[in-house]
Parts: structure tokens; C-alpha cells; sequence
């Protein structure tokens, strides 16, 4: 990480915000949740989840993993590798981000980091392939569904123009802006940065990009 990348982590930790622009939305501010915006983003949660549990067909992810690894569609196998290609890529992250932190580097840190960039690169790819895979299967479940309805209150909650107002006068109003070419940027935006994570583990829309990836 160089040494004004540090400096941008540090001044986004301090003040809890960072700022995006886009072409139809413009500047947008967005913070972490309160403790009290997180409860509200919890029950939300939880209301969505108790509602589609009675009204609807949906499976829970538990239901429909047991219906997948009978028919041999989502293993124990292929959870254990997605978890093991997650673990080596942030191994590997590790790894290079402490080459990069030293002042003076041998020709052998170069060639290291090199080969350590290829193979990180490599692992994503796999790990990418296996998590799109598990996105697809798992995306028609009360949990995923619950999530995403979570995920988009918190965007209304935590959003705002540089004058403090709030990005959407109501939760109905951030709805009617699903269809602005912005609100995926946006939402992938805005995930990265709560997760605080620097690095593409999360740049599809399935389990991962919440924190649930492991799925019961």
C-alpha cells in the first residue's frame, strides 16, 4: 500500500465517511451505519425474513443447501474449496502488502512480488468462478432476499449529498432509483467500503458481499 493510500485509509477511519461522484447522482457522501442505524438495518432484516417465511414458496439456504448436495449440485467439497481459496488469497494479499511496505527491496522481493501477484490473481479467478457459481444457486432464498432488502435500507440510511441531506427522502424513493445507470456503481461502492476490505472479494452481489459466506 503506498504511502498515499495510507494516508486516504486514515482520514476515512477518522472521520467514518468517504466520498464518491457520479455522473447522474454527483457527489455522494457515505458513512458507517450508527449503533442505532445498525439495529434498524438488524430488524429490517429480520422483519423481511419473518415475512417471507410466512407469505412466500422460498426455501431458507438451509433448506435448499440440503435439496443441492442431494443432488450433488453444492458439496461439502466445494464449500470447503471456496473457504480455501478465500483463505489463500488474503494469505497471499498479506504477503505482498508487506513487500510492498519495505523501504528498500532486493531484486528478490521484486521477483517475489511479481510471482505473488500472478498467483494472487490466479486464486481470484478460481475463487471467482466457484463464488458465482454458489451466487447463482443460493440467490433464490429467504436469507438472500432479506439480505438484499438490509443492504439497500442501509444505503438509505447512510447516504448523503455534501450538504447533509440525505441522498433519498424516503426508502421508496431509493426503490424508484434502482433503474439510474449510478445505483449499481453505487452499491458496489458503498459495500466495498463497509466491509473496509481493499480487495475484489466482493465485487459480485451474492452472500459474500454481506459477510455470509458461509451459508447453513
Amino acid at each position: 500500500m503506498e504511502e498515499k493510500e495510507i494516508v486516504e485509509v486514515e482520514a476515512i477511519l477518522l472521520s467514518g465517511e468517504k466520498k464518491f461522484n457520479y455522473p447522474k447522482l454527483g457527489e455522494v457522501i457515505v458513512k458507517f451505519p450508527t449503533i442505532k442505524e445498525d439495529i434498524k438495518i438488524k430488524q429490517r432484516y429480520s422483519e423481511v425474513y419473518d415475512r417471507l417465511l410466512r407469505e412466500t414458496s422460498l426455501p431458507t439456504s438451509r433448506n435448499l443447501r440440503k435439496i443441492l448436495e442431494e443432488k450433488g449440485h453444492w458439496t461439502e467439497d466445494e464449500e470447503t474449496k471456496l473457504r480455501t481459496l478465500q483463505e489463500l488469497y488474503l494469505s497471499k494479499t498479506v504477503t505482498i502488502e508487506q513487500i510492498k511496505l519495505k523501504k528498500r527491496k532486493t531484486d528478490e522481493d521484486k521477483s517475489n512480488l511479481t510471482l505473488l501477484e500472478k498467483e494472487r490473481l490466479d486464486i481470484y479467478q478460481d475463487f471467482l468462478e466457484l463464488s458465482v457459481q454458489k451466487g447463482m444457486l443460493f440467490n433464490n432464498t429467504i436469507e438472500q432476499k432479506a439480505e438484499e432488502e438490509a443492504v439497500n435500507y442501509k444505503l438509505y440510511l447512510c447516504c448523503f449529498h455534501s450538504d447533509g441531506k440525505m441522498i433519498w427522502e424516503d426508502y421508496e424513493d431509493l426503490v424508484n432509483s434502482y433503474a439510474i445507470p449510478d445505483f449499481d456503481r453505487l452499491l458496489g461502492d458503498c459495500i466495498e467500503f463497509w466491509r473496509g476490505a481493499d480487495i475484489p472479494l466482493s465485487e459480485s452481489y451474492h452472500p459474500l458481499i454481506t459477510g455470509n459466506s458461509d451459508i447453513e
